[in-house]
């Protein structure tokens, strides 16, 4: 008797683990894509401002 309801605390104990340990990663994953989306943004507009203008950085005038 006493034996089961240990096995029920430890059962209990080690789901309220697992239950914040995947909120704990779903928290990081969410800040990571978050990041990874801006980078995506910045990288695309950057693009886009080199497709605008081409020439721009391209060719060095020096004289002599």
């Amino acid at each position: 008797m006493v034996n089961r309801v240990m096995v029920q605390h430890i059962s209990s104990i080690r789901s309220a683990l697992t239950v914040a340990a995947l909120r704990k990663n779903l928290g990081q994953d969410a800040r990571t894509m978050n990041v990874l989306l801006q980078d995506f943004r910045n990288t695309n507009a950057r693009i886009m401002e080199n497709s605008v203008t081409p020439h721009k950085g391209g060719n060095i005038d020096v004289r002599v």
